[in-house]
């Protein structure tokens, strides 16, 4: 019958293994797939969106009128020289 100390710290062991897991799966908003081997990036569904614009009172920041290219000037013809 195991005793209480290696129950505990089998399931401290348990808990860290499992905190890793997370960090590798969540790891700054990113979602690591362990099947593909590939990251995505965290998509959060669009209710969420909008009830955080609700709650935390969000307003859209204005985009920035579009730049116009600058005018270029004319290219210089040269002179042949003769």
């Amino acid at each position: 019958m195991p005793d209480a100390l290696s129950q505990d710290e089998s399931y401290q062991n348990d808990r860290l293994e499992l905190g890793d897991q997370l960090l590798v799966k969540f790891n700054h908003l990113w979602i690591y797939d362990t099947e593909a081997r590939r990251t995505r990036q965290l998509e959060y569904p669009e209710w969420w969106l909008r009830e955080l614009v609700k709650y935390d009172k969000l307003v859209p920041r204005e985009e920035p009128a579009e730049k116009k290219p600058a005018p270029q000037k004319p290219e210089k013809k040269k002179k042949k020289k003769k």
